[in-house]
């Protein structure tokens, strides 16, 4: 039987996406065990070596072990949760032959008394029934308390450790991570609202009612700005999917309802004319008019003009090249790199645009613009 899954899986040919992970300098197969299996494993990865699989040297490759390996880990799976899953009796018979529900105190002390007159009982072998039966009974009127990796804030927490590890791994900006923490507690603020202790309550009828409780708090309450439940709404969505790809709940039937998407009025932003623009520039002094310039020359942002550096400056050409920058996250650190995606562009100066910037260069040894006590302006 087993030379036969064997033969059988060698013939197989691998799946575009693969449950298990192939080390190539350790020639072994790993598994991230889902966070529900963490504490019955005992540890957070499942290794599969060659001598699990029972396979020789020339079969222990990637491509002819796979579905021998991804047995041994499914077979894994169901030992441990087998060994796992308490069996509590919802029925009991009595001596008599009788048969009664476990919950049902009454019913259950009659036929036992009834077991005793008659003789198939005596005073022994009723205190140990009757011992039996109330252990049972505390089982099911006092279930055990749900593990701690069942819980909702459980597993909240756990995805935002997770945002906050690519944080770090720079897979994530900080000012990204922040948005997402704030989402995180507007998510608990909802369980406790609505009492949800379990993450078992991740159902089709669950993202209904924080789809309802957000709109609230914009439409109703105006607590909200319509971007911000957006937020909040995606973010939520991104932890569902985080919870069935770790297999910790199945994946809501409405998960991929169009009802769901929130759609903002669109902003009204107000431009200068440029009369207005020539207004301001002339009752402002020479600092605030090269922002100004820089703004309408280059299109820089307020954190574009606090982090722009003097190496990033050519004076004698006129330019200034740089790559963009939309927060201030990184400003203090001398080593930012913006996202590899981000272009490269020179942007040439007006006349005018020069001859302020020339006017106003700082002292400092890395920033081209700071403020008047010499720090880098605020972005």
């Amino acid at each position: 039987m087993i030379c036969n899954l064997v033969i059988a899986a060698l013939a197989m040919k691998l799946p575009q996406k693969l449950e298990l992970t192939w080390n190539e300098k350790q020639t072994r197969w790993f598994k991230k065990i889902p966070v529900p299996l963490v504490a019955k494993f005992g540890r957070k990865q499942f290794m599969i070596s060659q001598r699990d699989c029972s396979l020789p040297d020339k079969q222990w490759t990637k491509e002819k072990s796979y579905f021998v390996a991804l047995e041994v880990w499914k077979k894994a799976v169901a030992e441990v949760e087998a060994e796992s899953v308490p069996v509590v009796p919802t029925l009991v018979r009595i001596a008599t032959g009788e048969i009664v529900r476990i919950e049902d105190a009454e019913a259950i002390n009659t036929a036992i008394n009834r077991a005793v007159d008659i003789g198939k009982l005596d005073a022994v072998g009723k205190v140990k029934m009757v011992s039996a039966i109330r252990s049972n009974q505390d089982a099911i009127r006092q279930p055990a308390t749900p593990e701690a990796d069942r819980s909702f804030k459980f597993h909240v927490e756990a995805f935002r450790t997770k945002c906050r590890n690519q944080v770090g791994n720079g897979e994530i900006k900080a000012g990204r991570f922040g948005k997402i923490d704030n989402s995180l507690d507007w998510l608990l603020k909802f369980a406790e609202d609505t009492q949800i202790d379990l993450v078992d309550s991740v159902r089709a009828d669950l993202l209904e009612s924080y789809f309802g409780w957000l709109n609230k708090k914009y439409k109703v309450e105006k607590v909200l700005a319509c971007a911000t439940i957006r937020d909040h709404w995606q973010v939520f969505h991104k932890w569902v999917e985080w919870l069935f790809e770790n297999d910790v709940c199945p994946l809501p039937k409405n998960y991929h309802n169009k009802k769901f998407s929130i759609v903002c009025p669109k902003v009204k932003y107000r431009y200068w004319t440029r009369e207005e623009f020539e207004a301001v520039y002339a009752t402002t002094n020479d600092r605030l008019r090269l922002y100004l310039l820089l703004v309408a020359n280059c299109g820089f942002y307020s954190s574009d003009i606090a982090s722009l550096k003097k190496k990033e400056i050519n004076l004698k050409a006129g330019t200034i090249t740089r790559q963009r920058q939309k927060t201030g996250d990184d400003l203090d650190l001398d080593k930012y790199a913006p996202a590899s995606n981000v272009p490269v562009v020179t942007y040439h100066l007006w006349p005018e645009t020069l001859k302020l910037l020339k006017a106003n260069l700082s002292n400092d040894p890395i920033f081209a613009l700071t403020n008047e006590d010499g720090g880098v302006k605020p972005g």
